[in-house]
């Protein structure tokens, strides 16, 4: 009896001891493996230049770099504020990251107490060049710290930090509160998540100045492909604020409460797509013309064809890359852009509100394909679709009568100034705009006695549908003169 249990004994502590071990050679591989994946992918260069591991804790050093591609097939224009090949050249330099491990599978204290493969600290490489005169400046002891847990099922979770920095260069401050970030990731499933906020950030200098206050982001998505990910994202800043000093007269403009929302998800027959983004804000001012309150804008795509999606990104990608290029769209671009018509997607804004100087304006739009109308892909152009049976637009439009005359005096406005240059003439703006006003009433009054306009008592509507190349306007036809 004495004898078994000295052999327990003695299996557990050789376990005891050996698990470190295992989990060490465990996190090593994964690590690799890791690096193997994110090099494949192509977005970004990924190497362990450096790896040391021990029985209970191991360290390395890996290195991330932009593949050459990110830099030689960009054409940059000319007479840019920044010298863009000195910047090329050093994005191209490799970041260095320190990376500090515990093996488990038993870690006491920090943030994997508890039974989990491993946990890490990381770190920028102090010897990075000018980073340890950078961290002197900005009187800081680490630009972020980056703190992760590995579970035994594959799944890592992270937190991240950034401390307060109050920075005086020349005549430029920058004071930022610090941030913070936490999520997880997994490689298998190729899935990550995060959220993150930071309190504030002010940029003061001579020309401009920017606050933000209230910051927050969270996302939760899967890699579907190369180019497209499912799943959703959103943000938020409480306020922002940016002030134009270069005309030496200060202008500021002001966002308040604004939220912005993506989703990316499949359909049920799992060979298209929904895509939404909805976005809203309590005010957009300028203290002084603009003054946009209450926005509330949502808009939803569906039927999209992921592939074809995804060919079309890919090939606008490269179109992009090519501004010698004539055509204003490439063969390729043409096939993706046809795939993805064909498969009859639409898309629909709805609602969008907006309070227009405490005026409310209200808008839809729907914009559909039916791609068994499609013209062949032989006789495909832009013009040939729009002037086809494919396509069909509906749009609402109702506001106040307040907005709807201020529109058409800039109409008018408009039409008087270029008049007067066209025949020789010479108005001042207060003329302009007297003359604006006194034919806006007029111009409104004529555009509902042709049905362009509905009166609605308070304000306007009007819903136009654009099908098979025909306009209608309030159930009025135009005639476009088309063959």
């Amino acid at each position: 009896m004495k004898k078994s249990l000295l052999v327990i004994v003695a299996i557990a502590v050789l376990a005891a001891v050996a698990a470190p071990w295992v989990s060490g050679q465990i996190t090593a591989r994964r690590l690799a493996a890791d690096v193997e994946r994110a090099n494949a992918e192509g977005e970004i260069n990924v190497a362990i230049v450096d790896y040391a591991r021990g029985w209970r804790e191991s360290t390395a050093r890996v290195e991330f770099s932009l593949p050459d591609a990110a830099f030689d097939d960009v054409d940059m224009p000319e007479n840019l504020p920044i010298d863009f090949l000195a910047a090329r050249e050093a994005l191209r330099e490799p970041v260095t990251l320190n990376v500090a491990m515990r093996h488990g599978p038993v870690l006491l204290g920090g943030g994997g107490a508890g039974l989990n493969l491993a946990e890490s600290t990381i770190h920028i490489d102090p010897d990075t060049p000018g980073y340890a005169e950078l961290l002197e400046e900005l009187g800081i002891e680490q630009l972020f710290e980056l703190r992760t847990v590995t579970r035994f099922g594959g799944r890592t979770e992270f937190a991240a930090e950034m401390p307060p920095i109050d920075f005086v260069r020349d005549d430029i401050g920058i004071v930022f509160s610090g941030a913070e970030a936490n999520g997880f990731y997994e490689f298998g499933a190729r899935r990550f998540a995060a959220d993150g906020t930071a309190a504030s950030l002010v940029v003061d200098s001579p020309m401009a100045s920017l606050t933000l206050e209230q910051l927050r982001f969270a996302s939760d998505s899967t890699h579907y492909n190369d180019l497209l990910r499912l799943g959703h994202a959103d943000g938020s800043v409480a306020r922002l604020s940016v002030t134009d000093q270069s005309a030496g007269v200060p202008t500021t403009l002001t966002l308040v409460d604004f939220t912005a929302s993506f989703d990316v998800e499949l359909e049920d027959d799992g060979e298209h797509a929904r895509l939404g983004s909805a976005y809203r804000f309590a005010s957009l001012s300028d203290g002084a013309q603009l003054n946009l309150s209450d926005l509330d804008l949502t808009a939803t795509a569906r039927g999209i064809d992921i592939d074809a999606l995804t060919t079309y990104i890919a090939a606008s990608q490269q179109a992009a890359l090519q501004p010698e290029s004539a055509a204003p769209l490439t063969l390729e671009v043409e096939d993706a852009l046809f795939a993805l018509l064909a498969a009859s997607p639409t898309i629909e804004v709805a609602p969008m509100s907006v309070n227009w100087n405490d005026e409310a304006v209200n808008a839809t739009l729907r914009f559909g394909v039916d791609g068994a109308n499609l013209p062949p892909r032989t006789a495909f152009t832009l013009m040939s679709l729009m002037l086809g049976d494919a396509v069909s637009i509906d749009a609402t439009v109702e506001m106040s009568a307040i907005i709807a005359r201020w529109l058409a005096a800039r109409a008018m406005a408009f039409q008087l100034r270029r008049s007067a240059a066209a025949d020789g003439m010479t108005f001042t703006e207060d003329e302009v705009e007297a003359l604006a006003n006194m034919q806006a009433a007029t111009a409104l009054a004529q555009l509902v006695a042709q049905g362009m306009l509905l009166s609605t008592g308070t304000g306007y509507s009007t819903q136009a549908s654009y099908a098979g190349g025909s306009l209608t306007i309030n159930g009025n036809t135009l005639p476009f003169g088309f063959p």
